[in-house]
C-alpha cells in the first residue's frame, strides 16, 4: 500500500473498490466509463433541482424567523422571498 491519492472515476462509472483492513479505499478499478451527455444533463438538471428546493427551503426558514418578529407574516412571504432570488440571478 502506497498511501498515494487515488484519483476519482468519472461520474457514472462502473468501478470495483479494493479497500483495507478498516474500509479504507486503496485500490479503483474501472469496470465502465458509461458516461454520456444524457448522464451529464440528468445530473445538472437534478442538481438545479436541489439547488431550487434549498433556497426554497430556506425562504421558508426565514420567513419562520421573520413571523418571530412580525405578526403578518404569511405562506405566500415565503414564495416571495423565493422569487426574489430568482430575479437577483
Amino acid at each position: 500500500m502506497d498511501g498515494g491519492a487515488i484519483a476519482p472515476p468519472a461520474r457514472g462509472s462502473s468501478v470495483r473498490l479494493g479497500l483495507d483492513a478498516s474500509s479504507f479505499v486503496r485500490s479503483v478499478e474501472i469496470l465502465s466509463s458509461n458516461v454520456s451527455s444524457t448522464t451529464s444533463a440528468s445530473s445538472s438538471s437534478r442538481d438545479r433541482a436541489i439547488a431550487r428546493m434549498s433556497a426554497l427551503r430556506s425562504a421558508a426558514i426565514f420567513a419562520g424567523h421573520r413571523a418571530t418578529v412580525v405578526e403578518d407574516v404569511k405562506s405566500s412571504d415565503v414564495l416571495k422571498i423565493w422569487l426574489e432570488r430568482d430575479a437577483e440571478k
